[in-house]
């Protein structure tokens, strides 16, 4: 664990670093004496690992009695700023996985973005930013699914100038309005039967949350509860909300029995 807080500050200063260069920087220290030639899907369990306990130290205080930034968090899951059109080639480059390794199969994905920065056009003075917004094609290729990521900061209090929710039913709106295209020209072809998918993470104990969006978006607690969900928009926004730390909890839960086949493969 020494270790872990240890390179997390490094971390802080310089950036979250994509597998690819971890891979490179913490192998020596990763494989721990196991042969190369078998370190490639090693490594990668190791490296899940070890990012779940960095993150999960990144949602302590620091030594200000501050709480990490957003954006610090939001690197983790995808650089903030960048965009992808090929999941496959930059699969290696982010860890949408810590929220669920469906949404890694993205046909395009935008990270940190204003509307008018994901087109090319230039910003406009009301575009909105998105912290992840992602498209998945049907399986015919006449629609798109949309998955929009809303992050609030660790303990950040919630409001109605600040409700992640009430900010999702925007973005629904705006992107059926046809705010967003693509780079390219191409249209994220919006249809009356596209299926909108917002995932929220913030602080689930908040007084505003408990008393304010519980009953204004119909939250219903899931069995675990940790998280919520709802329907809105006449069925077409789903929506779940949770925390950080169940986001780990869960992660950590999908990675254990990676990391225990391995234990058990070298004793």
């Amino acid at each position: 664990m020494n270790y872990v807080r240890a390179i997390s500050k490094k971390y802080e200063k310089e950036g979250i670093p994509n597998f690819e260069q971890f891979l490179q920087e913490q192998l020596s220290k990763l494989n721990q004496g196991i042969k190369l030639n078998h370190a490639a899907l090693i490594t990668y369990i190791k490296y899940r690992d070890f990012l779940i306990d960095l993150f999960s130290k990144l949602l302590e205080k620091n030594k200000e009695g501050k709480y990490q930034p957003e954006k610090i968090l939001h690197n983790i899951l995808f650089p903030s700023g960048e965009e992808s059109d090929d999941s496959i080639r930059d699969y290696d480059k982010h860890n949408l996985w810590i929220i669920d390794d469906r949404y890694s199969s993205y046909d395009y994905l935008a990270s940190n973005k204003y509307e008018g920065s994901i087109s090319k056009q230039g910003r406009e003075p009301d575009d909105k930013r998105y912290d992840i917004l992602a498209t998945y094609s049907d399986p015919l290729g006449e629609a798109y699914n949309v998955f929009i990521v809303e992050l609030k900061r660790t303990h950040e209090p919630l409001s109605v100038n600040n409700d992640p929710i009430l900010q999702l039913k925007d973005y629904v709106h705006r992107i059926r309005e046809g705010r967003i295209n693509r780079h390219n020209g191409k249209r994220i072809n919006i249809t009356s039967n596209t299926c909108f998918y917002g995932f929220v993470i913030c602080d689930i104990y908040d007084s505003y949350f408990k008393s304010r969006m519980i009953e204004d978006h119909s939250l219903i607690k899931k069995p675990d509860e940790k998280s919520f969900h709802t329907v809105l928009l006449n069925g077409r926004l789903f929506v779940e909300v949770t925390n950080y730390e169940n986001i780990l909890e869960v992660a950590k839960v999908r990675n254990q029995i990676f990391i225990k086949k391995l234990h058990m493969k070298h004793e």
